[in-house]
């Protein structure tokens, strides 16, 4: 490998650490959060809206910008590469009707912005605690910790529209679906 890919592999291990590690923090203690990381597709004209950040990303300013009392917490990050572009960013929603009646505005925001762009999107619920990751029109719940992180990882590696896009989590038993989380993928129509 080069000294130039080694480089890059080594800032997006740091970024998926940082973001694997608020997550953490904010799955625990049920702050929620909705994280867009960009890939091939700029987000561009959404960031306008937002509070332009441009910083390192790191876990601890993640967690700041999640915590309820921050005046950016509502909304979503947008992530490029190994920098938080902006905060506070309102991100499309998916439409009526393309998930559960259950979930909120955060869960179909990251729909949303998933189905339009090839961003991978990391939710987390506000009132479960349980941690997503929403890509390809498709959003994938209830994943673990150590999980997470190398879902995150996988995705982020991996060239948009791929098989490893592809989001396959089945439930295990009838029990394990619920109405307050999706258990399977659940697609868009467009």
């Amino acid at each position: 490998q080069t000294k130039i890919l080694r480089a890059s592999q080594s800032k997006q291990e740091a970024t998926v650490d940082a973001i694997a590690e608020a997550v953490d923090f904010l799955s625990r203690n049920q702050f929620g959060a909705i994280i867009a990381v960009e890939r091939n597709v700029q987000l561009g004209g959404l960031l306008d809206g937002g509070q332009h950040i441009d910083a390192a990303v790191s876990g601890r300013l993640l967690q700041s910008i999640f915590w309820p009392s921050s005046p950016l917490h509502d909304l979503g990050v947008v992530i490029r590469g190994n920098r938080i572009l902006a905060a506070s960013v309102q991100f499309p929603l998916a439409e009526e009707g393309s998930m559960p009646a259950n979930y909120g505005s955060r869960h179909r925001a990251a729909l949303g912005i998933a189905t339009e762009s090839d961003s991978v999107v990391v939710i987390v619920s506000e009132e479960t605690g349980n941690v997503g990751i929403a890509v390809d029109g498709k959003i994938e719940m209830k994943i673990g910790p150590e999980q997470f992180r190398e879902r995150l990882q996988e995705l982020l590696s991996t060239t948009p529209g791929t098989t490893a896009d592809a989001l396959t989590t089945v439930p295990s038993s009838a029990a394990d679906a619920t109405d307050t989380d999706l258990e399977t993928s659940t697609e868009t129509t467009a």
